[in-house]
């Protein structure tokens, strides 16, 4: 199984996110009600932001804001490459931990995760996007296994947070940009994944924890939660089918 990975196309369109919102708590998990499939791209929906990629590539992808507020479901039928979530967007701040609950049903190579994107030059040094994962639960393939000098990558080890014990590590890809003059970007990518036999589909995230682990085993420095350009609670998924239903909420 290829490892899940995104095109440079992903890296610019969330370079033109800019919509800002407030965070709201939420309250126990319920039942979403349906409201209609969206498009591909960027909002927000009951005071939550959101966001939806797909490469348009084999298979289908279908992505729903539901009500209460940070919920959605998202169904996948050997689908190329994409994800969506909900949570909070640029200038926003993200609360220090978040809470999820979530139906999670891959067949294949898919992810559920806290997943973030910043461009803090504290956080790559080298310049660039800096995408970061908290995995909680993923189907067939295991990113950890990327730790290693064939994605420039560092193992960072084991750590215990939020119940579990999580495998933080750093890898390095590079894309090349269409936009004219700006050449080929590096996109450093900082993992805390759940442990195998410890993967789970609802709790809560201790952002900070995390993001201490990374500086003191990996000296990498995420940066101010408001200088994100999002944090959701996502479904990503490669070459693979699958259905979830996530509710998301800021504790």
């Amino acid at each position: 199984m290829q490892p899940l990975t995104k095109l440079s196309s992903l890296a610019l369109h969330l370079l033109a996110i800019s919509t800002s919102v407030l965070s709201s708590p939420l309250s126990a998990p319920q039942v979403p009600r349906d409201t209609s499939a969206v498009k591909p791209g960027n909002g927000t929906h009951n005071g939550y932001f959101y966001t939806y990629w797909t490469d348009n590539g084999d298979g289908s992808v279908s992505y729903s804001n539901k009500d209460p507020g940070g919920a959605y479901a998202i169904s996948w039928k050997n689908a190329s490459t994409f994800y969506g979530g909900k949570g909070w967007g640029p200038s926003s701040g993200a609360p220090n931990t978040i809470s999820y609950s979530a139906k999670f049903a891959p067949s294949g190579n898919a992810y559920l995760s806290v997943y973030g994107m910043t461009r803090s030059s504290s956080a790559n040094k080298n310049g660039g996007l800096v995408e970061f994962y908290i995995m909680e639960d993923y189907g067939t393939y295991d990113p950890s296994t990327e730790f290693s000098p064939t994605y420039s990558g560092k193992d960072g080890g084991n750590i215990e947070v939020d119940g579990g014990e999580y495998r933080v590590g750093m890898t390095r890809h590079y894309y090349m940009s269409p936009l004219p003059g700006t050449g080929s970007s590096m996109v450093l990518r900082v993992y805390s994944v759940r442990k195998g036999d410890q993967k789970r589909s609802k709790g809560k995230v201790d952002l900070k924890k995390h993001f201490d682990a990374w500086r003191q085993k990996l000296d990498v420095d995420i940066g101010a939660s408001e200088k994100f350009d999002f944090v959701i609670v996502a479904v990503e998924g490669y070459r693979s089918s699958g259905e979830a239903e996530v509710v998301v909420s800021g504790v």
